[in-house]
């Protein structure tokens, strides 16, 4: 288990971008695309807390990243909460780290498959986020 805390500032008020994915490959029921229906359905209003999260379901292909990109440019998130899914783990694992990379054995939704290949062809080779996880015992 995990807890999470932002290094940068604590907030009186956020603004909060969770995403997941549609279903892709033999994957028929994505528990991310789950999640974000869940927070979509039960979505409050920003509260006295002053917290709003929207949530967005992703297409899995490589556009998707220009989804993101846009909803970005066009409003100011205090964070950015991605969800996918790996199917050999049996729990969430949270990642401090974005590969810059483009690397998936079966293809994305529009029958591409890519191999060792980046991103942002100009980009870090990696990017790490303002999390600190702290494992808890």
């Amino acid at each position: 288990m995990f807890s999470f805390v932002h290094a940068n500032r604590l907030w009186d008020s956020m603004n909060i971008l969770v995403t997941g994915f549609e279903p892709f490959g033999e994957i028929r029921v994505n528990p991310s695309q789950a999640l974000v229906d869940y927070l979509d359905k039960y979505k409050l209003p920003k509260n006295d807390s002053g917290v709003c999260i929207e949530s967005l379901v992703l297409p899995v292909t490589l556009g998707s990243s220009k989804c993101v990109i846009d909803m970005l440019e066009k409003k100011h998130y205090d964070a950015v909460i991605h969800f996918g899914v790996a199917v050999k783990r049996d729990k969430i694992t949270p990642e401090r780290i974005a590969i810059n990379c483009l690397d998936f054995p079966i293809p994305d939704n529009d029958g591409r498959v890519f191999c060792d290949e980046p991103i942002k062809r100009k980009g870090a080779p990696a990017y790490f986020s303002g999390i600190v996880l702290i494992r808890n015992s």
